[in-house]
């Protein structure tokens, strides 16, 4: 009976192909996403371009320190370099 239920629980906590793959590709984004943070006085900018993470159901999917630090751009490609401008500049001081 014991073995029974411990195979029902491992059936009930595996994932499906696709929610396996998703889970991969957010584990690499957050990992590839800090590689431009190196020690606490780094500054660096990650850009999403992806429609996708202006859900708060795909930025939870994200390490909390990038949701934290998490700007909107704007709609636009111009706003979003003004935006990274902007950045840059407060970062150098």
């Amino acid at each position: 009976a014991a073995a029974t239920a411990d195979a029902s629980v491992s059936r009930q906590a595996m994932l499906s192909g696709s929610q396996w793959y998703e889970v991969q590709a957010y584990r690499a984004l957050n990992q590839a996403a800090g590689r431009c943070i190196r020690h606490r006085l780094d500054y660096g900018a990650v850009v999403f371009l992806d429609a996708r993470f202006a859900h708060p159901e795909r930025r939870a999917c994200l390490s909390k320190w990038i949701c934290s630090a998490m700007r909107p751009g704007g709609q636009s490609v111009s706003e979003a370099v003004l935006a990274l401008q902007a950045f840059f500049h407060r970062a150098e001081r």
